[in-house]
């Protein structure tokens, strides 16, 4: 499970995302992403290819403000009162 969606404001990349896109443009960013965001090798080649394709057409100004929303989130207090449930398939 990645910490993202529960207290953004540990990553620590994200509140670079608005100058970074500024300067290099969106496709810079999301290339610099992708080395950041997979472990080489975990991920099947043709799943990278789609993601950083879906990735660099995204639009700065919601990539920008995405970031933003997510680094304000925490819901670290929530976390004891969510039900979890988890499917297996094999």
């Amino acid at each position: 499970m990645s910490n993202a969606a529960i207290n953004g404001g540990h990553i620590g990349y994200a509140p670079g995302w608005r100058a970074e896109v500024a300067r290099m443009g969106i496709d810079g960013w999301s290339k610099r992403l992708m080395e950041m965001r997979f472990t080489p090798g975990v991920v099947a080649p043709e799943i990278l290819v789609w993601f950083a394709e879906v990735q660099a057409r995204s639009h700065a100004h919601v990539v920008v403000g995405l970031g933003e929303l997510l680094i304000g989130t925490d819901l670290t207090a929530a976390l004891p009162t969510l039900k979890l449930s988890y499917h297996c398939s094999q």
